[in-house]
């Protein structure tokens, strides 16, 4: 995804355009973690062995949880990243990389940790569909990780169903976008 304004010769700048000329160091993580996690923080889960699962309430609650863990790691660990590159301006490798090697982990380990929750049983097929769509946009990220790092391209983002899904199921942290 693409953050900040073009350059004065018109180029896109870099999601990460905001880490130069000593802007807010908070705000710098906020512009290379904010597109992340907006495509990132997906709600997903799916039965267990309780035959009733959580309520739908109490499912929201422990999903949303997760995804809050999971924004905050991301933005830790992405100010890591670019800290020790050395530079307030990556390069688009770089931003490849920290892509690759921070973002899509954490949506990995997002998955995991909710699917282990106990959806509701009445909602079991709704649960599945924002799984199934969640993994097809980790799939498309892992394919090509720049599609985390580009908003400017006109593609939409490989979390855009899922997010949609994740809203309408009354998810106030994942899916958030």
């Amino acid at each position: 995804m693409w953050w900040g304004p073009a350059d004065p010769y018109g180029d896109a700048r870099p999601a990460f355009a905001g880490l130069h000329n000593g802007e807010n160091h908070h705000m710098r993580t906020h512009l290379f973690a904010a597109p992340l996690i907006g495509a990132v923080l997906i709600f997903a889960g799916c039965g267990g062995d309780d035959d009733k699962g959580l309520s739908k309430a109490d499912f929201i609650t422990q999903a949303d949880a997760i995804c809050q863990k999971a924004n905050d790691q991301l933005d830790k660990d992405a100010t890591a990243a670019v800290t020790a590159l050395g530079t307030d301006s990556p390069t688009p490798e770089q931003l490849k990389t920290i892509a690759t090697d921070v973002a899509l982990p954490n949506l990995d380990k997002q998955v995991t940790d909710l699917k282990a929750l106990d959806a509701p049983k009445d909602d079991k097929d709704t649960v599945d569909a924002l799984v199934a769509s969640l993994q097809d946009g980790i799939t498309k990220a892992k394919t090509d990780p720049t599609v985390l790092l580009n908003n400017d391209s006109g593609a939409p983002s490989p979390f855009a169903d899922a997010n949609t899904k994740a809203n309408a199921y009354g998810l106030k942290v994942c899916g958030k976008g």
